[in-house]
């Protein structure tokens, strides 16, 4: 239990926290900007974030860093590949959290996860709303979530579940790379505001 307490922590608490999150803030605003300009997230940025974030890894915990800084990839990426596969979300937003929880490690990134999911949610029912699309979105939530049961607990395969889900220029389009920013700024202030340096 101690060498998985030591790993989880490695990018948690450090000398050069304030960079770590500096580094994650300024990489998902550009990625925001690339976002809202393009509907895009370009490989080469996200890329970019991921390699740089292996490298701080080792620099700010070893061994013990770049494992946490993966297994941090792994937790931010997952739910988006989730909403990727079933729900239409883009492979961009997949690999900036993915890139984004390398830099950041398991504990700050579950952080980042949950802020960046709340301030999703509240922008793309903002979106909806400005949009005049909320009945058409929840109608779209429901058919996914059906999906996803079908999928799991009904033995379906893959393609027949794709043959349900609402057709993606029917889904509710936004550049969620902005969440990503907002979430991760708002995450950023709340860590140091709580747990401190």
């Amino acid at each position: 239990m101690t060498n998985m307490t030591t790993w989880t922590s490695a990018l948690w608490n450090h000398d050069m926290l304030p960079y770590q999150w500096g580094a994650a803030i300024g990489a998902s605003l550009v990625a925001a900007l690339f976002d809202a300009g393009t509907r895009r997230i370009p490989n080469w940025l996200t890329g970019s974030i991921l390699i740089g974030g292996a490298a701080w890894a080792v620099l700010a915990g070893g061994a013990g860093g770049i494992l946490d800084g993966f297994v941090g990839c792994l937790l931010l990426a997952f739910p988006f590949a989730v909403l990727f596969v079933f729900a239409g979300g883009g492979a961009g937003d997949v690999k900036l959290m993915g890139a984004l929880g390398m830099w950041l490690g398991v504990r700050n990134g579950a952080i980042a996860l949950c802020s960046v999911s709340l301030v999703g949610i509240v922008l793309a029912l903002a979106f909806a709303v400005s949009k005049s699309r909320l009945r058409a979105v929840f109608s779209n939530l429901a058919a996914i979530s059906r999906s996803a049961i079908y999928f799991i607990y009904g033995g379906r395969r893959l393609g027949d579940v794709h043959a349900v889900l609402p057709e993606t220029k029917d889904m509710q389009a936004m550049p969620y790379g902005v969440a990503i920013f907002l979430g991760t700024s708002i995450a950023a202030g709340g860590r140091f505001l709580w747990f401190g340096t």
